[in-house]
């Protein structure tokens, strides 16, 4: 019988947010929407890793 696939809700670390929902192997940079916090997530067969990100966000509000 073939198991179904894993479905996996990725929460903020910091504040419970939910960020997503996956079912495939991917890595996503997220920022969290509730407490800005950057993250790179990546989604794995039967793992989940999560870590804050480097990744620098500017909004450039000239025109």
């Amino acid at each position: 019988m073939a198991r179904a696939a894993e479905k996996y809700k990725v929460v903020c670390p910091v504040c419970g947010k939910q960020l997503f929902s996956s079912s495939s192997a991917d890595v996503e940079d997220v920022m969290c929407p509730k407490c800005k916090k950057q993250y790179v997530v990546r989604v794995g067969v039967g793992s989940l890793q999560i870590r804050e990100s480097q990744m620098q966000y500017s909004i450039d509000n000239s025109k």
